[in-house]
């Protein structure tokens, strides 16, 4: 498994940074896969990006069956609550949805279908989601 590691932000401080996971070896020709971003849980206060790498409870699993589905899939940090005020990680969630679908065609990512998934609460994702829909 290729791992990429980087910085969304374009800042040094560890807590923008994020893990690329290509998918399984495509076959045929190549297209753009979609990707899912993983928002590790914690309540905005504790929690890291490597929880899915491996975990404990399983939850790398979710990863493996995406890369075996034909999805890259991104595991992102973010300011946690002690660091930065709400609504600061929301900020942080949409600077990486920016920084995949601007960076695109370097993952070999399609900027139409990127997706959010995760262990934030459930309200987060909507917000952050609805202001990243492709035009219809």
């Amino acid at each position: 498994m290729t791992t990429l590691t980087g910085n969304y932000a374009g800042t040094n401080h560890p807590s923008h940074t994020f893990d690329f996971y290509p998918p399984n070896a495509p076959t045929g020709e190549y297209r753009p896969v979609p990707l899912l971003i993983y928002v590790h849980g914690g309540a905005w206060r504790f929690g890291d990006k490597s929880s899915f790498l491996l975990a404990d409870n399983g939850l790398h699993r979710v990863r493996e069956r995406f890369a075996h589905a034909g999805y890259a899939t991104a595991s992102i940090n973010y300011r946690l609550s002690h660091e930065a005020l709400f609504p600061a990680q929301i900020n942080d969630l949409k600077t990486a949805i920016r920084y995949f679908k601007t960076k695109a065609e370097d993952f070999g990512i399609d900027p139409n279908r990127i997706v959010l998934a995760g262990g934030i609460s459930r309200r987060a994702p909507s917000p952050v989601s609805s202001r990243h829909r492709p035009p219809e």
